[in-house]
C-alpha cells in the first residue's frame, strides 16, 4: 500500500449574524508542525483561518464584531490575558504563536468575542463545519491514493 502520511484538516464558515449570509467557507488540509496536536491544531487552523479572510478579503475593522463559535475551549483561553478568569498557559510554540496572532494582530484590528459551543450536539453550524473538515480531508486522501 502507498504511505499516505499523518494529516488534519480544518473548516470555517464565515456568516452575516444579522443576514445569515454566507459570506465564505474556509477549509485546509495540512501536515505541518501542528499535526502533533491533532484536533487542536484543526481547530487552531480554522480560527486562524477565518481571520485571516475577514482582515484581509473582507476587510473588516475594530467597528465589526467578530464572533467565534468554537467547540474546544483552548481557542478562547489560550487568548485571554493573565489572571483573567479561565486563562490558559500556552505549553507549546503553537499555542504561543496563536495567542501572539489572536492577541496582537487580531484583536488590535477587530471586535472579537467568543462563543462556546459544545461539540456533537447537533448544533448547525458546528455539524456544518465538522462535515466540512471531513470532506476536505476524504478529498485529499483520494488525491493522493490515485497519484
Amino acid at each position: 500500500g502507498k504511505e499516505l502520511g499523518a494529516f488534519y484538516s480544518s473548516a470555517a464558515t464565515i456568516s452575516n449574524a444579522e443576514t445569515g449570509e454566507r459570506l465564505a467557507t474556509l477549509t485546509k488540509v495540512a501536515n505541518d508542525d501542528l499535526i502533533s496536536m491533532r484536533n487542536v491544531a484543526g481547530e487552531i487552523m480554522a480560527v486562524m483561518m477565518a481571520m485571516e479572510h475577514c482582515l484581509n478579503a473582507l476587510q473588516l475593522t475594530q467597528k465589526d464584531t467578530i464572533v467565534i463559535h468554537h467547540d474546544y475551549v483552548g481557542i478562547h483561553n489560550w487568548c485571554k490575558r493573565r489572571g483573567e478568569e479561565g486563562f490558559w498557559k500556552c505549553k507549546n510554540a503553537t499555542t504561543e504563536a496563536y495567542r501572539n496572532y489572536m492577541n496582537t494582530i487580531v484583536r488590535p484590528r477587530l471586535h472579537v468575542e467568543f462563543r462556546h459551543t459544545p461539540g456533537h450536539k447537533g448544533i448547525a453550524g458546528n455539524e456544518l463545519v465538522d462535515t466540512l473538515a471531513r470532506e476536505a480531508m476524504d478529498d485529499h486522501v483520494k488525491r493522493l491514493v490515485r497519484g
